[in-house]
């Protein structure tokens, strides 16, 4: 059809049934409110919710039909006629088989009964009448339909007579899906600011007169300070609004709606409408993305009106590109296909600077050196064969074209797409960026990564004799772990539920469909890549660690004795005799390229790696070549690792238990040493949560996995890993995870609260003697910290506290619990649990100022708890040690516990909320309490720079020490003439306690970004922290 709005003929392709599961399959993964774990590394990334506009195509054959997945439209199909009236089909009307337009009230009934119309697939008088009852979604005949839609429908009946709107073809149609599912991916992505375009109807004077801003992009969640919970909804609802008043009312002025869209992101006049006087840009700072997404059902009409005074285009416009072969049959036409000129706009958009002059919110010129540029990337969604312009125009502005033939596929397509647009919605700081460190009893490891190629360095550095760290590393994986070495590679079949070696031809079929294989590549060749053999059409790699960010370099020495004998049993001990001597210690970490590593500590080689079965989605991701400079990122397994000893069955054994972040829902474990077959490792067990939800599935409520994973006896005898299930769960809801350690086998799963929105952190075990496990405790995502009770014989008992927290924070969700907390005995009176808030995993995370604290609280094991902050004394921060000097001091309060239920200490100094949280694990070292703390930039969520401090307060009661801890003078030595501080500032990173390492004086030095000398305890040893723990 050339003019859309009149009904004539149109070239289209299917449509709106399949984009139903794409958005239906959406909302199904991320519920309202859910947790969206950001893509780019926070702490040294710009981070900004991207800006998202959807041009959804509001033309006539919007009103078409959906059809059957088994149609074909461009299948050659019988000429159909039509009875020419609705009394007799004496006389025939000849169809239009290229149409896909018939309108449904221009067929006749003929001599069928009425509601149904009369066809013959012959002209002949004896040719059988069909008479088929067709769906009308819109209503009054209004429905589109395609002649060779009629005819395949003919083609399915049994008999003469078919009844259609029965359920067994689709009964809706396009507009109507499309508001649908629009409405279905707002609803379940609010943590992106979202708006919408659509096409100007025909007026008396112009018969496509461009397109609108049919809703402006707003922000459709909380941002602390700027955005409150009503005015989200409010925002929110209004979108709802304006989508679902969509209606097939316009021509397909594509390309002219789409330059009035880069009019919107520059702030300018608008140029097809006569309001607003001027748009206000949507673009909020000078690192934020921003994403034209556009679906349509055809090509253009009506699209040909351009300035040529655009102060940005001159008179370029609409030929961009400069290549007028590609711009259409007749460039003075209207008629559909025209005029080709939306690639063309795609371009410039993506080629101009959008902001160029002022400031952006936080201050900083549109042009700083560090985000110089805003521009506007292009994702088309088409529903024909073969359409190059919508191929161009995605190609032009750096996004990706897609394309279904059925409903899986689109699905596939358009998560894609969502996918894409938040993997790029952070940008990556240039040059390398610490992330992990750690320290054996000889050597002390770094890690870090760079966001030029996203590879991962681990750095090995020996001690000098003084107990300073050398300058020079022993080795780095730059050198040791590049192509040409093969270790052992695993990974998991989730069909067969065993561990596989790491090929394509092991997975399954259902696995190998989800690798999401660029054109020109193959599933083999991407795997064999993932192993570090460079394949064509992948990122050609000289280095094959991928970026550690959040997993913690994690050391498996012989040494560590994790468990304990039972009563009677003393086959711990043996093995404790053969693991010293006969196990090799191994370094192990996460990668985001996919892999968990275990690396030789003496030399940086690999060992083993395993993929998690998480993975291979997202896999194709690392592998593009485009994937450098910081423009994408992805986590694929970025979770914390726990080192254990564990008896499975009657074998003792060393495990690797880990989970892998951001990059999915799934936990693995690897056996590091056996105590008869050596050092053997391999894969033990994967879980996941499912895809899809499932309630079926005794995995469906697991999260992110985000938390550390604990591991103890249970009182009848077996051994189990607890695990907190994460944030982001398909329902919301905090609960633990125990699993048999022999295969990952469920136990147990406790549900500590249901209402939505939650997630559960990692645990703390308490246990006994024997390693028998009593209580656990973990926080969640509304700042409750939670007891669990496993003191009964049953294999795992309840909540502590009639099903009540220990403890809330007063600031609900906006004081999360992330860190796993620190258990204290307190002698006579019960134990201290230790924990802080506060959470840097989304991008609003990175604007938060919400007061976040630390917290002690005692348990006495007694029947009530529900404290709050009112029961605990209050700490402060109250100044520097000296003018301009980075150590600090803090108030010295008593606690009484006859009355007092532990302690506080907000992260708040002078009245100010600077964005301080707390994201690690504290420790507790020789009565003292130490814990760091990040501190972000939260007026400028484009700074990837970050700062934190250091505190080292008494474990009881949480005051500053009435003697000095620290070096404060520099000369390794803590004493007198030291200043009594509570802790140091550090600025240009964020601080992380990794370590120590006791001096001979009885001093130990701490692994901070710069080690600092603190008072220590013990004499002539180097320790690891869990063994000072």
């Amino acid at each position: 059809m050339s003019r859309k709005e009149v009904g004539l003929n149109v070239s289209r392709s299917r449509f709106g049934y399949f984009l139903t599961g794409v958005f239906l399959g959406l909302f199904l993964a991320t519920p309202a409110y859910a947790f969206s774990p950001s893509d780019s590394p926070l702490l040294s990334a710009g981070a900004v919710a991207p800006n998202v506009i959807l041009l959804v195509d509001n033309s006539g054959s919007m009103n078409n039909l959906i059809r059957a997945t088994g149609f074909d439209q461009t299948a050659t199909q019988t000429q159909v006629y039509n009875c020419s009236s609705n009394s007799n089909c004496s006389s025939l009307v000849a169809l239009d088989m290229t149409s896909e337009n018939q309108f449904l009230s221009t067929l006749n009934q003929g001599t069928c009964t009425t509601g149904y119309d009369g066809f013959k697939l012959s002209i002949s008088g004896s040719a059988s009448v069909y008479c088929l009852k067709l769906p009308d979604p819109v209503g009054s005949g209004n429905t589109r339909i395609s002649t060779r839609y009629i005819a395949y429908l003919i083609g399915l009946m049994t008999t003469l007579t078919k009844d259609y709107t029965d359920g067994s073809i689709p009964n809706d149609y396009r507009i109507n899906v499309a508001r649908n599912v629009s409405s279905a991916l707002v609803t379940s992505n609010r943590n992106l600011r979202i708006g919408l375009a659509t096409f100007n109807p025909p007026n008396y004077s112009d018969s496509g007169p461009g397109g609108n801003i049919s809703r402006s992009i707003s922000d459709l969640s909380v941002v602390t300070g700027s955005v409150t919970q009503t005015q989200a909804d409010t925002n929110y609802n209004a979108l709802i609004s304006a989508i679902k008043g969509l209606g097939a009312i316009a021509n397909t002025p594509l390309a002219e709606t789409y330059y009035e869209i880069t009019r919107y992101f520059r702030g300018m006049t608008p140029y097809y409408n006569s309001t607003p006087s001027t748009y206000t840009s949507p673009i909020q700072y000078r690192c934020q993305k921003n994403y034209g997404v556009v679906i349509t059902d055809g090509l253009p009409t009506y699209d040909r009106t351009f300035p040529t005074n655009d102060p940005l285009g001159g008179s370029r416009l609409p030929n961009w590109d400069g290549n007028s072969a590609n711009d259409g049959a007749n460039l003075s036409g209207d008629n559909e296909g025209d005029t080709l000129y939306l690639d063309d706009i795609a371009k410039f958009a993506y080629d101009i600077d959008l902001r160029s002059t002022g400031n952006d919110a936080a201050g900083k010129s549109w042009d700083s050196v560090d985000y110089p540029t805003q521009n506007l990337s292009t994702y088309t969604v088409g529903f024909t064969a073969a359409n190059q312009m919508l191929s161009d125009a995605a190609r032009y502005g750096h996004g990706t074209y897609y394309q279904a033939t059925d409903s899986a596929g689109l699905n596939a397509a358009l998560s894609s797409a969502l996918n894409d647009i938040t993997s790029k919605a952070g940008s990556g700081g240039g040059g390398a960026v610490s992330s992990s460190n750690l320290s054996s009893t000889s050597q002390t490891y770094t890690s870090v990564y760079d966001s030029a190629d996203w590879r991962g360095t681990i750095k090995a550095f020996n001690f000098n004799t003084d107990g300073s760290v050398s300058t020079t590393p022993s080795w780095t994986t730059d050198t040791t772990i590049v192509p040409g070495i093969s270790p052992t590679y695993q990974s998991w079949n989730t069909t067969s539920n065993a561990a596989i070696t790491l090929a394509y031809s092991n997975f399954s079929i259902a696995q190998q469909a989800t690798l999401n294989l660029p054109t020109g590549t193959n599933g083999s060749d991407l795997i064999e890549w993932s192993k570090g053999t460079n394949k064509s059409g992948f990122k050609v790699r000289t280095v094959l660690l991928g970026d550690i960010v959040n997993s913690r370099l994690m050391y498996a020495s012989p040494s560590d004795a994790t468990a304990s004998d039972s009563t009677g049993d003393t086959s711990y001990s043996a093995f404790l005799d053969k693991k010293v001597v006969g196990m090799s210690p191994s370094l192990v970490v996460n990668a985001n390229d996919g892999l968990v590593n275990v690396i030789d500590p003496s030399n940086g080689t690999r060992r083993y790696a395993y993929m998690p079965s998480s993975v291979l989605n997202n896999l194709h991701y690392v592998a593009d070549p485009a994937y450098i400079n910081g423009v994408t990122h992805k986590f694929l397994a970025d979770g914390q690792i726990s080192i254990v000893d564990a008896r499975l069955g009657t074998a003792w054994k060393t495990l690797a238990i880990g989970g892998v972040g951001a990059g999915g829902k799934a936990f693995y474990a690897i056996q590091l040493y056996d105590g008869t077959a050596g050092n053997s490792i391999s894969a033990l067990w994967e879980i996941r949560a499912p895809d899809i939800a499932n309630t079926a599935n005794v995995f469906n409520d697991l999260g992110y996995a985000y938390a550390k994973p604990e591991v103890a006896q249970l009182a009848d005898g077996r051994w189990a890993a607890f695990i907190g299930n994460g944030y982001g769960s398909s329902t919301g809801v905090a609960a633990l995870y125990v699993v048999d350690i022999r295969d990952g086998s469920l136990i147990r799963k406790i549900i500590v609260d249901s209402t939505g929105g939650n997630g559960l952190s990692s645990v703390k075990l308490r246990v006994n003697a024997q390693s028998v496990v009593q209580y656990a405790y973990g926080g969640d995502l509304k700042g409750q910290m939670w007891k669990f009770d496993f003191t009964s014989s049953a294999p795992a008992s309840g909540i502590s506290f009639s099903n009540t927290p220990l403890f809330i924070a007063p600031g609900g969700t906006s004081q999360p619990i992330t860190a796993q907390p620190v258990i204290g005995s307190l002698p006579s009176l019960g134990y201290l649990v230790y924990f802080g808030t506060g959470k840097l995993s989304e991008v609003a995370d990175k604007t938060s100022t919400a007061r976040q604290a630390f917290y002690a609280v005692l348990d006495n094991d007694g029947a009530s708890a529900s404290y709050g902050e009112s029961q605990l004394q209050a700490q402060s921060f109250t100044g520097a040690t000296a003018t301009g000097s980075q150590y600090f001091t803090t108030s010295q309060t008593p606690v009484d516990y006859t009355t007092q239920k532990g302690f506080y200490l907000p992260l708040v100094v002078s009245g100010v909320l600077a964005g301080e949280r707390v994201l690690y694990q504290a420790q507790l070292s020789f009565g003292r309490l130490f814990f760091t703390t990040a501190i972000i930039d939260t007026a400028d969520p484009c700074s990837s720079s970050g700062s934190g401090r250091f505190v080292d307060i008494d474990a009881v009661s949480g005051a500053m020490l009435n003697y000095a801890v620290l070096d404060t003078t520099g000369d390794r030595v803590v004493d007198s003439s030291d200043s009594i501080t509570s802790g140091i500032m550090f600025s240009g990173g964020v601080p992380n306690l990794s370590g120590a390492v006791s001096n001979s004086s009885g001093t130990q030095n701490l692994m901070l970004p710069t080690p600092q000398t603190e008072l220590g305890g013990v004499f002539n040893r180097r320790v690891m922290w869990r063994q000072i723990q």
